[in-house]
């Protein structure tokens, strides 16, 4: 029995002695000198990240044929659409580039083998505002 009152006794002691902390939090008074660092190491890992693509090419084209030209084009296949590609018999690929994406798009728009271009942004679900 007097176990059980070690027991009970050691979470109220611990919740009392925490509870009287004299230290108070630690305020920033200058949030808003900190905001634009922020923003600016943003922008600059955003600049340093490839423009992405998802790249449908017209009926005919292999896989193979499709990963070439994005090759020469000087990209490169992040990912290629097995089952869509085989089921539609376009191939469809993700592509990246370090390319500005305005540049790439209209490069690969100009392909008469390219059936369609779309960006692939990154979008933040929890973006501050």
């Amino acid at each position: 029995m007097k176990s059980i009152k070690y027991i009970l006794i050691l979470p109220c002691a611990n919740m009392v002695l925490s509870g009287c902390s004299n230290t108070a939090p630690v305020q920033n008074h200058t949030p808003h000198a900190v905001v634009p660092q922020i923003k600016q190491e943003k922008r600059k890992q955003d600049q340093n990240k490839l423009a992405e693509a998802i790249v449908v090419f017209k009926k005919g084209m292999t896989i193979r044929d499709a990963e070439e030209v994005v090759v020469s084009y000087g990209m490169q296949v992040l990912k290629v659409y097995t089952a869509i590609s085989e089921s539609t018999r376009k191939p469809m690929l993700h592509i990246g580039s370090s390319l500005p994406m305005e540049e790439m798009m209209q490069k690969l728009r100009k392909d008469p083998r390219i059936s369609s271009v779309s960006p692939n942004y990154k979008r933040d679900l929890y973006k501050s505002r």
